[in-house]
């Protein structure tokens, strides 16, 4: 990558992103889990947790637009 070309990420965004990342690997994992012993099944399996992904997509998108921003929060005080 080209230095000249680097953006900066503000700590705030880069602080928000690890935390989606790691919500929806446990929505999904959560999920999965779920649908596997509704299926009764042994095994959570790859459709497991496709399922379990898409609705962890729509419930992130919910958690994320119910945020606020911290910068934002911080000049308002």
């Amino acid at each position: 990558m080209n230095p000249k070309n680097a953006t900066r990420v503000e700590l705030a965004a880069a602080q928000a992103l690890v935390t989606w990342k790691k919500q929806f690997a446990s929505l999904v994992r959560a999920g999965a889990s779920e649908l596997a012993v509704a299926d009764n099944s042994e095994e959570i399996t790859f459709k497991h947790y496709q399922q379990a992904a898409e609705q962890a997509i729509q419930e992130l998108g919910y958690l994320i637009k119910s945020e606020s921003n911290p910068n934002e929060r911080r000049h308002a005080a």
